[in-house]
């Protein structure tokens, strides 16, 4: 190894600058009090049982050993990306001079039916404005990727920001290099200590978990007291939601792809037993929808939404819906997901 590598995964290291391993636990052993940088650069080590996780290109990789179902969505995203099934671990990490950031995503899905890119980034801000104050705080997303368009309103107060996934694709861009900090974990068994986070972002992420009640444990044992998580943008089973059209969700998906949906009786039960509080939140971007009466001939249950959209105008209306009829819209319709969980 020469010393310029060296050197240079340790610039890495420490020009992050809120980068402690006091934050990490070991997913080996759960120890936190025990991983040190080693003298190489290379690796992070954990005194208490011995185990290594590699320090590739300024990225803390605690995935060493996958559970089945992440190394099958893992492996699922490297076939969807032309990569063979023993090229898994080079697409971990991948280098590239470029990639679409959120304001060309945008863009691409302007003609679609469900203008996917404009509904997330609506359901993020609505879900934002649940957070009030954000500065000099420590925040997670899960499921963190490319421009990282989640965390930068943190970043431009001041937070900490961590980034976790199982894959990274990397931009030669000196502003992404070290911002934010950049993990490889899973999100059933986060590679933090206890109540490290003010807050969590997950969006469009939970449903990709086979064991969505350790994940909510998980985020929950990772906020602080009174810290608040955005699950955000997620699918949902509904009784009679396959009536209305095909699956997006599972639709054009590698087989190994974890696409799963779960009921709002589900996760809201899975909530509960956590120890959170939750707020769901009507989608201001059907809400806009049905205001101005721009209904998709291709969304699904057109014919229910056009009925609505009649009735949408009168305020009285409006609001008993989104108040009171937003869980009914999950149940029965598997209406998307956005929800604010705090820690009691």
């Amino acid at each position: 190894m020469s010393q310029a590598k060296i050197k240079n995964n340790q610039d890495l290291v420490s020009s992050a600058q809120y980068l402690s391993l006091a934050t990490y636990r070991c997913p080996k052993c759960q120890s936190g009090n025990h991983l040190s940088l080693s003298g190489s650069g290379q690796e992070v080590c954990c005194a208490n049982c011995g185990e290594n996780y590699p320090l590739q290109e300024g990225v803390f990789n605690f995935l060493k050993n996958p559970s089945k179902a992440t190394a099958n969505e893992l492996k699922g995203m490297a076939l969807e990306n032309g990569f063979k099934e023993n090229e898994v671990t080079s697409y971990q990490i991948r280098r590239h001079n470029s990639f679409p950031g959120f304001s060309e995503k945008l863009k691409s899905t302007e003609g679609e039916h469900s203008h996917y890119y404009l509904q997330t980034k609506m359901n993020y801000d609505q879900a934002m404005k649940q957070l009030g104050q954000v500065g000099n705080s420590r925040v997670l997303e899960i499921g963190s990727c490319h421009d990282y368009y989640f965390l930068k309103p943190f970043q431009t107060v001041n937070a900490e920001c961590f980034a976790l996934n199982i894959h990274y694709d990397l931009v030669h861009d000196p502003k992404f290099e070290s911002w934010p900090t950049k993990v490889i974990g899973d999100m059933n068994d986060l590679p933090f200590k206890d109540g490290t986070f003010d807050f969590v972002i997950i969006s469009a992420t939970s449903h990709h978990s086979t064991t969505p009640e350790i994940l909510v444990q998980e985020i929950h044992r990772v906020l602080k007291l009174g810290g608040k998580c955005l699950m955000i943008n997620d699918p949902t089973w509904g009784i009679i939601k396959n009536l209305g059209g095909p699956d997006n969700t599972q639709a054009h998906r590698e087989s190994h792809i974890n696409e799963n949906e779960y009921s709002i009786w589900r996760y809201n039960s899975m909530f509960r037993k956590a120890g959170f509080d939750y707020q769901h939140l009507f989608s201001d971007f059907y809400d806009q929808r049905l205001l101005n009466m721009a209904i998709h001939p291709r969304t699904r249950f057109a014919s229910v939404a056009k009925l609505v959209k009649r009735f949408w105008q009168v305020s009285f209306f409006r609001q008993l819906c989104k108040r009171h009829l937003l869980w009914f819209a999950q149940a029965v319709f598997g209406f998307p997901m956005n929800v604010v969980l705090t820690k009691k």
